[in-house]
């Protein structure tokens, strides 16, 4: 043993023997053990002392046994079955994971903090993880990365797979705590109909459950396929070799030609589908019809009755607001509300918009012939200056693709009547614009006024499409009829009628090919100019058949004028401007085209200045001589 050793071992052997406790006899072994060389050391051995008899002071535990054991070099790092790590360092931060007996390795972390999360319970596999009312981290019930976004409106999801959702889609929570829907915007709309009308800015039809599907065939409608119908008398299985039915189509309003009692046509529902050309209608035909054509005044008609969703889009649009008909190539069905004179009642003041003639409230044909269309009311009063009703129509077709140039048809009796029954509100200031009516040869298909007094005034009704005619019922100053298509095959032409000293309406730029006659019956200054009026092909129905006809027949017509105008009445036999009870007015640059030889202007009695005019055929220009003629103004 080497000499300091044995020095310090001496040194030991004093102490322990001199050591009169325990502790210190441990103190001086673990000396001993600082100064163990080489690889191998000397430890301490766990010695029991024995039992001292009773009385016996002596040391029992006067000797300390030391074993001789292998621990690492000097300068290494103490093994873990030494109480070590068995690592010289550590990379600080990360967390330390035991290795058994091995030296201990340290583990990464996925952020940049040294809070560590501990868990409660046990876990399934592939579930998601949730932090619990303690901060533990617990199995949260799911599983993850199945279904993208399916996790539940209670954990913070929405419970929808919104991967499968369309463009445009919305979310929309059920009321509960329950999933989200995927829904389109009018699908969310109809939900909270108030707050898209704040968002928006308009209150849509399709909100309110409007299917806008109607659909009209008529083989005179070159747009469309053949249409065929056959059905069996007693019998309800329905052949339409034209159609597309589908499952959809159950419950669809449908109108059948020809197979009703006698012959007529009928209404019915559709009951159930069959095929795309068969479907059973609830009520049985009373006539056997095979493979018969459908035509324009027997059409075949179905689709969805929207009348009551429209009619209540109308009651939710906010006085001021504005009600949208959206487009499609299909019609959107109206019929009559119950005993009600009327399809849909307007009584607020609000607009009414569309996207042209694809927006269509489509006409059922069973709609008898003394029921308005749109009853436009001003009962409730309220203020309705500046209201516009623009780009939409009103139709028995959707297609807009008329058998001849002169026809559009519609069921029922007015298209569009502004009744006003409130002198104090009246309709000031209103506007008609890019509005497309069809006929119905039942009545005016646009009218304003009542028939005693009305105050409307200052309306313009500009670049519309009119089949059926216009009556002004006896209306205020200010009228603008400007820039139409008036259109029609049946009586119903113009018939303009304003209150005493009513003045300053303009009927201009039309291009006018109805049926009926112009008829003016009071005014002052009316002004005609600049219009094309052209071959009126009933003009015998007027009273005077006259194409322009300035009767007075409610008031004197002081100083009118009628400049610029074409007139063609090459096949009509109709005179083409008469006068009567009027004072007064100018008549020039003109041109008249007579196709027989009757007199061109009748009725005159003073006129204050006559232009030159172009007269092409027929025979007198004037039928009274006028002593100012061709004057010149």
């Amino acid at each position: 043993m080497p000499k300091v050793l044995c020095s310090n071992f001496r040194q030991l052997n004093r102490l322990l023997v001199a050591a009169p406790r325990r502790g210190l006899q441990l103190a001086a072994a673990l000396l001993l053990l600082a100064y163990a060389p080489g690889p191998a050391s000397l430890r301490a051995q766990n010695h029991v002392c024995p039992t001292a008899a009773l009385g016996d002071s002596s040391n029992k535990c006067a000797s300390t046994e030391f074993v001789q054991d292998a621990i690492a070099s000097p300068g290494s790092p103490a093994t873990v079955p030494h109480g070590g790590t068995g690592q010289s360092s550590f990379t600080p931060n990360l967390p330390i994971i035991g290795n058994g007996t091995g030296p201990l390795q340290q583990g990464t972390r996925s952020g940049n903090t040294t809070s560590y999360g501990t868990t409660s319970g046990t876990f399934s596999p592939n579930n998601c993880i949730k932090a619990d009312a303690s901060g533990n981290l617990v199995d949260a019930g799911i599983t993850c990365g199945a279904l993208p976004g399916m996790v539940p409106t209670a954990l913070g999801g929405t419970g929808a797979n919104n991967s499968t959702n369309n463009a445009g889609d919305l979310l929309a929570s059920n009321g509960a705590n329950g999933t989200f829907a995927a829904t389109a915007l009018n699908a969310v709309c109809s939900l909270a109909p108030s707050a898209c009308n704040l968002a928006l800015g308009y209150t849509s039809i399709y909100w309110y459950g409007a299917k806008c599907d109607g659909i009209f065939q008529s083989n005179q409608n070159f747009d469309q396929p053949a249409t065929n119908i056959s059905i069996a008398a007693t019998q309800t299985l329905l052949t339409s070799s034209g159609s597309t039915f589908t499952s959809a189509d159950v419950g669809k309003r449908i109108f059948i030609p020809f197979a009703g009692a006698a012959g007529a046509d009928y209404a019915t529902t559709i009951s159930s589908f069959v095929s795309a050309t068969q479907v059973n209608v609830a009520l049985a035909a009373s006539t056997t019809v095979t493979v018969q054509a459908a035509t324009n005044t027997h059409p075949f008609v179905y689709g969805t009755d929207d009348t009551t969703a429209i009619q209540n889009a109308m009651n939710g649009t906010p006085t001021g607001g504005t009600l949208f008909i959206p487009g499609k190539t299909t019609g959107c069905v109206i019929r009559q509300q119950g005993a009600n004179p009327y399809a849909l009642l307007q009584q607020r003041p609000f607009n009414i918009i569309g996207v042209g003639h694809f927006s269509t409230l489509m006409t059922f044909p069973d709609m008898a012939g003394s029921v308005d269309n749109l009853l436009v009311s001003n009962t409730a009063g309220g203020d309705w200056v500046g209201i516009t009703w623009a780009s939409f129509a009103i139709s028995a077709t959707p297609s807009f693709v008329p058998p001849t140039f002169l026809m559009e048809p519609r069921y029922g009796r007015r298209g569009i009547a502004f009744v006003d029954v409130t002198a104090a509100t009246n309709f000031p200031w209103i506007n008609i614009e890019k509005v497309t009516l069809g006929e119905s040869g039942n009545d005016y298909s646009l009218y304003v006024g009542n028939p005693t007094s009305s105050g409307s005034q200052s309306i313009n009704i500009l670049r519309n499409n009119i089949y059926g005619g216009i009556h002004l019922d006896h209306v205020s100053d200010t009228f603008r009829i400007q820039s139409n298509q008036l259109l029609g095959k049946t009586l119903f032409g113009g018939l303009f009628e304003f209150t005493a000293g009513a003045g300053a309406f303009n009927f201009s730029n039309n291009n006018v090919t109805w049926a009926g006659c112009t008829i003016i019956e009071s005014g002052t200054k009316p002004m005609v100019i600049n219009n094309y009026f052209e071959e009126v092909v009933n003009g015998s129905s007027c009273a005077r058949a006259a194409m322009v006809d300035f009767n007075g027949g409610v008031g004197t017509i002081l100083m009118p004028t009628f400049t610029g105008n074409i007139l063609n009445a090459s096949v009509s036999t109709a005179t083409l401007v008469r006068y009567s009870n009027v004072t007064g007015g100018n008549f020039g640059d003109n041109l008249l085209v007579e196709g027989t030889s009757r007199t061109f202007v009748t009725s005159i009695t003073t006129l204050s200045c006559v232009a030159p005019n172009s007269w092409n055929g027929g025979g007198t220009h004037f039928s009274t001589a006028l002593a100012n003629t061709y004057g010149g103004c």
